[in-house]
């Protein structure tokens, strides 16, 4: 293993404190800490910004939002959400929050807290949105006024009468400027006691003791927010017992925002294994980041996707924690499975079993296909009682299985009588080229939160070139429906709140035309929530791309108005148009055309690959100035035009290596030119006006990224083409 070699407690400590020109906190330190409380991170209220609740939600995140609002984000601004989330928490096993404050106050949740009783409230102070140079005054002021409001509220988390103190993002303030903070609530007569993030510095395979033990002196404990790899765990927990500092800990259940980053939550295997390691370690509370943050797919709270199976693992959990019983006396099972999973690609299915019976249980989890046959794999378990346990399937196709999806089925056994069983929602096996949605997120259904009976949807016409088709949902015979729900492609088309007829036109468009959240082709399916909050979901019904395979998009650029482009390929999709103005080709009869500034214009494709094998990617521009990107992947391909104007081609090799293959033409300002960039085998090829005009080879190494057109993505000033761009098109000579 791997260690951390630190020098004598003692001189390090005089080494920090000299270096600084700081001392201990003034803050005393605590005689008895409380032990085994479970904090979680909870942002102040669900995001408005999020679109989750909405009709369309253009970014992927899918369908998730908070399982007990009646009707969404409505609710969760009016009065008594915080009274709803507290209660929720309870059930979950949570102590207590640490809020998410930026610049505000705890005092709703205290006001609520102090309602519902036996619950705990901390600021958690987050500078992240406020500028550098005021992050020291605000935080002082921040904190000094939840100091204050925190007066006579029961329900404020205090060690010996101090107010504990969570931050999230320590480092973006240096040791001295909290010592100087903390000296300053003394002398406006405020005790608290800090709870600081100290995991900002650890990345990747970087871990610096130094980064964590310089804020040492001045605060009483830490935590992560987030879990570090595994690999760094042992050291860090041994890191804060040679200092003798508390530590929180710090976990999440898994982890995906819209360019954010990625960590796989593999069904509940990542939340039960950073489980078991702070078990293991001993610590005297423990942190979850996060309850409620739906953003970043984090969220513990009940939820659409997950149901109850995180809040009642983390209810276990924490019983464990605390040395208390089980909190159930029966062997509960949950089935966890991927949304969608792509040919050639793994995934996971999961079948959890919280036995908190006094016999061992038997569980099975098998996969069938849209025909409802044996799709060939299986898995079972023995969890013995007391104990969790899981059956795990790994999911590996090599072609597409009927009707182009699977589901899996879990049941739990005693000997040979089966206790109970579940069918998970649909796995949607998709093209991984063309379908957005590469990450892999998560349907749970606890068996015992499974609603009896068959979902129908039926199409009724044909949702396909152009043409919008009633989608009618059937529940099941004699449920009571809570929430009726239209999903395409995982994402969510319309969502009702018991209501009859549950029915919807599909594709949904906007008031441009512009098809909401993907496309006329792809999955359609339904799912229905009955007031006891049950779940089930129909069979997907899927409908294939018509058209010309071969062209992946089409966009002609030439509405003359409005901050949408259609796609005319059989994928109908829709790029957004960024500070560019609409000008008039007068050349070839192009007609309408986009005009981009060279500064802040762009055009943002979707989030759907470009073909990584042969593809040829052709368009018409009239420059206005020379060198700004025309095209850009950001998985490593890019066109151009070099300062002498010629076309640019380059594109990311083998073992890293980057080809650029230039053109001989140089074209002229303000006059049209068609391009076409072609990759065929490993050769590149440049036509300027349908002529061969350069070439090269290249080696694979390129993969799709983010994708826009007059722009890198992710650059600036000259990365941008000023001049005029019609008639984008990319082919694949091969149709799938």
């Amino acid at each position: 293993m791997r260690r951390i070699l630190l020098p004598g407690i003692g001189v390090l400590w005089s080494v920090l404190a000299a270096a600084s020109g700081v001392r201990a906190a003034p803050a005393s330190q605590p005689s008895v800490l409380p032990q085994h409380l479970v904090f979680v991170h909870s942002m102040m209220c669900f995001p408005l910004e999020l679109k989750h609740l909405l009709p369309w939600h253009p970014e992927g995140y899918g369908t998730l939002y908070p399982l007990q609002y009646e009707l969404g984000l409505e609710q969760r601004v009016g009065h008594g959400w915080q009274t709803v989330d507290i209660a929720a928490a309870r059930a979950a096993g949570v102590d207590g929050f640490a809020v998410d404050v930026f610049s505000g106050d705890c005092k709703g949740y205290w006001e609520r807290a102090d309602e519902v009783g036996n619950f705990l409230i901390a600021p958690c102070l987050d500078l992240s949105m406020t500028p550098d140079e005021q992050k020291e005054s605000v935080a002082l002021k921040t904190i000094a006024r939840n100091c204050a409001l925190a007066a006579g509220h029961p329900s404020a988390a205090r060690v010996d009468g101090a107010l504990v103190i969570f931050t999230y993002g320590t480092n973006q303030l240096p040791p001295e400027a909290w010592q100087r903070i903390r000296q300053a609530l003394v002398q406006q007569g405020h005790k608290t006691f800090w709870m600081p993030d100290l995991g900002g510095d650890i990345q990747g395979k970087q871990f610096s003791a130094q980064a964590i033990t310089q804020y040492f002196p001045m605060f009483e404990s830490g935590y992560l927010f987030g879990t570090p790899p595994r690999n760094f765990w042992p050291d860090l927990v041994a890191l804060f017992k040679r200092y003798n500092k508390p530590f929180g800990g710090g976990l999440m259940p898994g982890y995906f925002r819209v360019g954010g980053g990625f960590d796989d939550a593999r069904c509940t295997e990542l939340y039960r294994h950073r489980w078991d390691d702070h078990l293991a370690a001993g610590l005297p509370w423990i942190c979850i980041a996060t309850w409620n943050d739906l953003q970043e797919n984090t969220e513990i709270m009940p939820s659409s996707d997950w149901n109850l199976t995180r809040s009642e693992l983390t209810r276990w959990y924490a019983a464990k924690f605390r040395q208390e019983p089980a909190p159930w006396n029966e062997a509960r099972l949950y089935l966890t499975t991927p949304k969608s999973i792509y040919t050639r690609q793994a995934g996971v299915a999961e079948a959890l079993v919280l036995n908190g019976s006094s016999q061992p249980a038997q569980v099975t989890l098998a996969l069938v296909d849209g025909a409802a046959q044996v799709a060939g794999m299986r898995a079972s378990a023995t969890v013995a009682a007391g104990q969790l346990g899981a059956a795990v399937c790994d999911i590996q196709l090599k072609d597409y299985p009927a009707r182009h999806f699977l589901r899996a089925k879990a049941t739990l056994w005693d000997g040979t009588r089966a206790v109970t069983s579940v069918v998970s929602a649909p796995i949607l096996v998709q093209d991984e080229n063309v379908q957005p949605g590469d990450h892999t997120l998560y349907y749970s259904i606890p068996a015992h939160q499974a609603l009896p009976g068959k979902v129908g949807l039926e199409l009724r016409g044909s949702p396909v070139a152009g043409k919008e088709a009633p989608a009618q949902i059937t529940p099941p015979s004699g449920a009571t429906v809570h929430f009726a729900e239209v999903l395409h492609n995982n994402d969510l088309v319309k969502r009702f709140v018991a209501e009859p007829p549950y029915a919807v036109s599909v594709p949904q468009k906007d008031q441009n035309g512009a098809i909401l959240g993907g496309s006329e082709w792809g999955f359609y399916m339904a799912r229905v929530t009955d007031e006891s909050l049950r779940v089930a979901y129909s069979d997907p019904i899927y409908v294939a791309p018509v058209g010309d395979l071969s062209v992946w998009e089409k966009y002609a650029l030439d509405e003359g108005q409005g901050k949408v482009a259609h796609d005319a390929s059989p994928y109908r999709k829709v790029a957004e148009l960024v500070e560019v103005e609409w000008a008039k080709g007068e050349v070839n009869g192009i007609g309408a055309c986009v005009r981009l500034n060279g500064t802040t214009s762009r055009i943002n494709l979707p989030l759907y690959k470009t073909p990584v094998g042969p593809m040829s990617l052709s368009l018409a521009v009239r420059p206005a100035a020379f060198e700004g990107m025309i095209f850009t992947d950001s998985g490593g391909m890019w066109m151009a035009f070099s300062k002498e104007g010629r076309p640019v081609f380059t594109r990311l090799g083998a073992g890293g290596k980057w080809v650029t293959v230039t053109g001989h033409t140089s074209v002229a300002v303000g006059r049209w030119v068609k391009l076409e960039f072609i990759r065929e085998g490993t050769a590149l090829r440049i036509l300027v006006n349908g002529r061969l005009d350069g070439s090269g080879t290249c080696g694979e190494g390129f993969g799709s990224g983010r994708r826009a057109l007059g722009c890198n993505p992710f650059g600036k000033g000259s990365s941008y083409f000023a001049g005029d761009i019609s008639n984008f098109e990319l082919r694949t000579p091969h149709a799938r």
